[in-house]
């Protein structure tokens, strides 16, 4: 109870806080790319927490294909453990991708990636730092619900979009309405 109570009042910090008065409503994005919308991040999200729930569970005897109350067995039956095991390889492998190619795993599997106010990818140390407010505090995931279009706190100012095709495909030729 203690630490869902300290999840929050760091979610509400962020949220509220100096660092949150300072977000631009409308960024200014590279060129041929738009706002990723929030369900593709979402799914993103996802897909980059399971490298280190897999592990969390092989190294702490959870039988991976149990499903049914796995987080509450994991605790249960290590403690906090399991959990830092999560939190600090998904930290570690979605920092490195994000600041050496602009993608996680999840972003690069939905055609995604992050941007910084520049255009550039972001530097280690700012993804590091969105990396480990989004998988300490998910109550985050909370704002984007409620601001899609807005980063979410802890961002860092940086972006996820997604790229728009190099060329619209040519329309077909029109007719003038005669044949031949």
């Amino acid at each position: 109870l203690l630490v869902l109570a300290a999840m929050g009042v760091a979610t509400l910090a962020l949220a509220t806080g100096p660092a949150a008065r300072v977000v631009r409503a409308y960024p200014t994005l590279p060129e041929r790319t738009a706002l990723a919308d929030p369900p593709r991040r979402f799914v993103a999200t996802m897909v980059d927490f399971l490298p280190g729930l897999w592990v969390a569970m092989i190294v702490f005897g959870q039988d991976v294909t149990t499903s049914v109350g796995l987080v509450q067995q994991l605790t249960l039956a290590a403690g906090p453990f399991p959990a830092l095991t999560f939190a600090a390889i998904t930290v570690a492998h979605t920092s490195v991708l994000e600041s050496l190619t602009g993608r996680t795993v999840g972003k690069a599997f939905l055609s995604i990636r992050t941007v910084a106010p520049d255009g550039s990818r972001p530097s280690f140390a700012t993804s590091l730092w969105r990396n480990a407010t989004k998988t300490v505090l998910p109550p985050l995931a909370v704002v984007v619900l409620l601001r899609p279009w807005h980063p979410r706190p802890g961002s860092a100012q940086t972006w996820v979009v997604v790229d728009l095709p190099k060329d619209p495909p040519p329309e077909p030729p029109k007719s003038s309405g005669r044949d031949g």
